[in-house]
């Protein structure tokens, strides 16, 4: 199209926003040029009368419900609306704030969360806002069957949106304070999946655990699609299905993963355990206990490495590949201290060596002490 130039439908004329934009942009906003009488004009017209003002309808939480254009000063429609105990108004479909607490949003219940998701995706400035749960979130109970597997056909489930937009990334910080998520529920093929969409440089997610959740989509990972910022103490038990998938993050592009793990199924061409990608980042004190699917590539922990891996461990199954590695497929990076648990060397990669199941047990490993210390701090 020609820039200055933008096509308006007859229902959008006859609303009267034409009108209000043609007034708006005049150079003296106190003289009268464009008015319609909304109703009954299809169309602007070139009078001093009939002014068109903008209003809209929000809830006593300042959530806007609807935003319409009248003959009318000062028409702006308060409603009251009363939440469920999940935080929930499912009759305008609207959710309850999140408490601002010095400069922190306080997420007490699943409502909230949404809200959340919803406030930082709607504005740049948002994006940098910061979130801490102050108790477990429940969105959707039984998400996933005892074999991990979802339950029915989805249907009846609340479909999660991810924080974040398909444009910037999210620089706050989010404190999970140790509690978990659980029933986080997304089936679509959008390309962008996860708790969040993408955490930027100055971005962090830390102490929160995703349990009984079903994530499907393009690329999928648990937390987060992509990484650039830092990722600390967070685990997932949940199932994914995807082209591109990791437990914690699909891509790690040049962020930090540290002391996470996951527990769960993934099923896709390229899947790694903790990540798929790991381009100039660094993936450190994590581990796999899950059970890892790809077509093309599966692997315990990562994928293809450009970056660094410090202390790691996989003792989860992989299968189904192409090409399978127990801690990796390719290491054009750094790894150092991994380990994985088979009877024979499989990886044959510098960095990594096999493990048997009675040296995980016991944990004979002097140069593991500190691996296992840390992933101690994780779970107590």
């Amino acid at each position: 199209g020609i820039n200055g130039t933008t096509f308006k439908t007859t229902e959008q004329f006859a609303s009267g926003e034409v009108t209000y934009l043609l007034q708006q942009g005049q150079e003296d906003q106190t003289a009268q040029v464009w008015g319609q009488l909304i109703g009954t004009d299809e169309f602007p017209q070139l009078t001093f009368e009939n002014h068109v003002y903008y209003a809209s309808r929000k809830t006593q939480d300042n959530v806007i419900l609807e935003r319409f254009y009248t003959n009318k000063e000062n028409a702006d429609i308060l409603v009251q609306v009363e939440y469920d105990e999940n935080g929930f108004n499912d009759e305008y479909n609207v959710y309850q704030p999140a408490v601002l607490n010095g400069g922190v949003y306080e997420i007490s219940n699943a409502g909230q969360l949404y809200w959340f998701a919803e406030y930082v995706g709607e504005s740049e400035e948002h994006l940098s806002a910061n979130a801490k749960l102050m108790k477990d979130i429940i969105i959707n109970e039984n998400v996933l069957d005892k074999n991990g597997n979802l339950n029915g056909n989805g249907s009846n489930f609340r479909k999660w949106t991810p924080i974040g937009n398909e444009d910037d990334t999210y620089t706050g910080r989010f404190d999970g304070d140790n509690h978990t998520i659980s029933g986080l529920y997304l089936n679509s093929s959008e390309k962008y999946v996860g708790l969040f969409r993408y955490i930027g440089e100055k971005g962090t997610v830390e102490n929160v655990g995703l349990i009984d959740n079903y994530m499907s989509g393009k690329f999928v990972g648990g937390i987060t699609d992509e990484n650039i910022g830092t990722i600390e103490n967070c685990y997932n038990t949940g199932t994914i299905k995807a082209e591109f998938a990791g437990g914690i993050a699909s891509y790690n592009i040049k962020g930090k993963i540290t002391d996470c793990h996951y527990t769960g199924t993934i099923s896709a061409e390229f899947a790694g355990g903790i990540a798929g990608y790991n381009m100039s980042g660094t993936i450190e004190n994590c581990y796999n206990t899950g059970t890892v699917s790809g077509t093309e590539y599966a692997c315990g922990i990562l994928g293809y490495n450009l970056g660094t891996i410090i202390n790691c461990y996989n003792t989860g199954t992989v299968s189904g590949a192409e090409y399978i590695g127990s801690i990796l497929v390719e290491n054009n990076g750094k790894i150092s201290n991994c380990f994985y648990l088979d009877d024979n060397e499989t990886d044959k990669l510098d960095g990594t060596a096999f493990k048997t199941t009675k040296q995980f047990a016991h944990c004979k490993l002097l140069c593991c002490y500190d691996l296992i210390f840390r992933l101690y701090k994780i779970l107590v």
